[in-house]
């Protein structure tokens, strides 16, 4: 039993008409190019703090409000979390990794609505947590900028801009690139930043975009990555690598099939010593992919609520050697899985941690990546790994109690390995197509404490360590109402956070040897801006369940090298 939890996904561009071309009319897209450097959700700004106790209003007159069988405590609401008395006088809080609504200057709470409107010669979203601001068209104003924390960022655009066309969060400048369009969209805490190119370019293609950061520096990192830091050099916001994309799609996830690096350059302006961003895209790409494009930019698709970490498809190479990106049997953890939900729909999820019980080789992962009795296929579906034995989801629910327990066992799914196929203990480590693998020597012989160190290992994100445990045993639920229940709960404050794709895989510690002790399966995550990396004022969330919890729900016991 399982659902596919919610993701932020793009959207299909629209042309000036606001109807969908045809593949016919648009053959030849060029790509729709990002510039996340623009924050979202601005990653240099002060993280929204828990807010005070809010004073009651005439719309919140008592401390509790609500009807049936549980009230909120609206004196503990903050901009990222409700908490809620239950009838049996427990108390759930409701966590999101990013602000859902923000605290007004009489202490209420208006929800986050980034709709934008056009006011006072600019265009705003309705509310957002950061003062956020686009240009109502012409010159002189900046493109786009964000501000909070008394730190701004923005984005210049050279030349005169035309009247934007507003739909929901976004602002389509028509016409303002060569042969496309200029698009910005509000988010939460920031923005995002794309050209859509409806017609093939004649030759190369280069955009020159001012940049807009007062007492700050952009530098390019050697991998790559935009980093701003201050006078002192301290690092106060990251972004990652540019990109493009078509719009084939891949279709089990419906995610961009074609996608591609964009040559990034920082450069000095001859005349005003600003700094300027240049992208460059791949001639060969624009050339040679065709389709409509996808407008939504890389902030907007992995936002920041709470959501699980589940579907997204690849885009790199496949090399022939067992990876793990493209595992094969003897299987690892750690490795990328093809998980059939019904007989039309599937989901990408990671391997978690090779199981034993009774002599033969099961494996556990997330359970909200299964359905009871579901097939699990390597990625390439030349082989039908096994089905799944035991799963602790309910489709539209969340967590449930398996047979026989009084507790629930977070989000847990257990599949055995056929016997034409086998598994070892390992798992692997490094990025994403990596073939190293470490040893799995035992399992964390407690339950996981607050201030406990942990690495991830998911098929997209690679390897990540870091995250610091914060707390245990809590209940939280995911942007689509599904209730995960007895969670670990992990932050870190630098490197990139888990993505889509990520969910079931392992949670471990590392000895001084290079051998993994097992602490638990990836569930969900978020946090981290646009930018998908986590810093002191943005980090990245981790939630997990308790590889304890395993142990008690599933028969055997996790496989030791």
């Amino acid at each position: 039993m399982s659902e596919r939890l919610p993701v932020h996904r793009s959207t299909p561009a629209v042309p000036a008409s606001g109807r969908r071309r045809s593949r016919r009319r648009q053959r030849v897209l060029a790509a729709a190019l990002l510039a996340a450097f623009v924050c979202a959700p601005l990653p240099l700004l002060n993280e929204p703090a828990f807010a005070g106790d809010a004073a009651p209003t005439a719309a919140t007159p008592a401390a509790r409000q609500g009807t049936g069988t549980r009230s909120e405590i609206v004196s503990e609401r903050t901009d990222s979390t409700t908490s809620w008395a239950n009838a049996d006088g427990t108390t759930t809080v409701e966590t999101f990794t990013g602000p859902i609504r923000v605290k007004q200057p009489d202490g209420s709470w208006r929800p986050i609505d980034t709709t934008l409107v056009a006011e006072d010669g600019a265009v705003r979203p309705k509310t957002a947590a950061a003062d956020i601001s686009f240009s109502a068209g012409g010159s002189g104003a900046p493109l786009a900028e964000a501000s909070r924390g008394g730190r701004t960022l923005g984005l210049d655009w050279p030349g005169k801009l035309p009247e934007p066309r507003l739909d929901g969060p976004t602002a389509v400048y028509p016409g303002a690139v060569e042969g496309g369009d200029l698009v910005v969209t509000a988010l939460k805490e920031g923005f995002s930043h794309s050209v859509v190119l409806h017609e093939r370019p004649d030759g190369p293609v280069s955009y020159r975009l001012p940049v807009s950061a007062d007492g700050l520096t952009l530098h390019e990192t050697v991998d790559e990555r935009l980093r701003w830091s201050d006078r002192g050099g301290r690092t106060v916001a990251t972004a990652p690598l540019p990109v493009m994309w078509g719009s084939a799609e891949q279709r089990a996830s419906g995610e961009p099939k074609d996608l591609a690096a964009i040559d990034v350059t920082v450069e000095r302006d001859a005349d005003t010593g600003d700094q300027v961003l240049v992208l460059e895209p791949d001639e060969e790409f624009l050339a040679e992919t065709a389709a409509p494009a996808l407008v939504t930019a890389l902030g907007e698709r992995y936002g920041t609520d709470a959501v699980a970490v589940q579907v997204t498809p690849g885009v790199d190479a496949l090399g022939l050697q067992a990876n793990r990106y493209n595992d094969t049997t003897p299987y690892y953890g750690g490795a990328r899985i093809y998980s059939r939900l019904t007989s039309n729909s599937a989901s990408w999820c990671t391997a978690g941690f090779p199981w034993k019980y009774s002599g033969k080789w099961y494996m556990v992962t997330a359970g909200h990546c299964t359905t009871g009795n579901g097939a699990i296929m390597n990625p390439s579906h030349s082989d039908y790994i096994g089905p799944v034995v035991r799963d602790d989801w309910k489709n539209g629910y969340g967590s449930v109690k398996l047979s026989g327990q009084g507790y629930y066992s977070g989000d847990l799914a257990l599949y055995r390995i056929n016997s034409d196929s086998s598994a070892s203990a390992r798992i692997y480590k490094g990025g994403k197509t990596s073939t190293s693998s470490r040893p799995v020597h035992d399992y964390w012989r407690r339950w996981a404490q607050e201030g406990d160190k942990v690495c991830t290992g998911g098929m997209m994100a690679g390897e990540k360590c870091g995250w610091k445990v914060t707390d245990t045993q809590v209940n939280f639920t995911y942007s689509g109402g599904t209730r995960a229940k007895n969670m670990v709960v992990a932050k870190k404050t630098s490197g990139s956070c888990t993505i889509n794709g990520d969910s079931g895989g392992p949670v471990y510690t590392v000895d001084g040897s290079g051998r993994a002790f097992a602490k638990g399966i990836i569930s969900g995550g978020g946090g981290g801006g646009g930018d998908n990396s986590g810093g002191l004022f943005d980090p990245c969330w981790l939630y997990f369940t308790d590889i304890g919890l395993a142990n008690s729900a599933f028969p055997g016991t996790v496989a030791r090298y």
